[in-house]
Formats: structure tokens, C-alpha cells, sequence
């Protein structure tokens, strides 16, 4: 890498996962590194959610392979309640009335 993945902002990182050229896992672990280093002086941080963060980038990563799987590159896999869209309120079809 040409810099440590910590230094790099949201944007970046986001364009380096989406082409694949660092994981999530990748990012969250050298952010967690960084934390690590600096923390106990800084105390910044007073409740470590490490294995929340690495879990979440795991999902991440099954979520991109079951795309790939799904987008013909791999075998099918079956659709997530609701065929995967987020859940709805019963009325969000309708439109609001207006109040004065």
C-alpha cells in the first residue's frame, strides 16, 4: 500500500472496496491496529467494539461473494426474506395528507 489504510479518508477507502483492491476486513484491521497504538495515550476510546467491527466487514465480504454467486459468476443462492428489500411500513405507499 502506498500509505497506511488508517490515513486514508471514507471516500477512498470506499472506492479502493468497491474495485477490490483492499477488503473491508483490510480496513477495519488497520484501523483497529492504529487504535491499538494510540489509544491507551490518548484514551479516546473507551468501549472497543473490535470483534462488532471485524464481524460486520466479514458480512460484508459474504454479502459481495453471494452477489457475485447470484450475478451468473456462481450458483444461485436463495433470496433473503422479503427478496432481500428492506422491510415496509404498511402505509409508505400512500401519500401523507397535508396539515396546515
Amino acid at each position: 500500500m502506498e500509505r497506511d489504510l488508517w490515513r486514508w479518508d471514507a471516500l477512498e477507502l470506499a472506492a479502493a472496496i468497491r474495485i477490490r483492491k483492499i477488503s473491508s476486513r483490510e480496513a477495519v484491521t488497520s484501523v483497529l491496529a492504529r487504535l491499538d497504538a494510540v489509544n491507551p495515550a490518548l484514551n479516546a476510546v473507551t468501549v472497543l467494539l473490535a470483534d462488532q467491527a471485524l464481524a460486520a466487514a466479514d458480512v460484508r465480504r459474504r454479502i459481495r461473494h453471494d452477489k457475485r454467486r447470484a450475478d451468473g459468476r456462481g450458483a444461485a443462492r436463495p433470496a433473503a426474506p422479503g427478496g432481500g428489500e428492506p422491510p415496509r411500513a404498511p402505509h409508505a405507499d400512500r401519500p401523507r395528507a397535508l396539515t396546515p
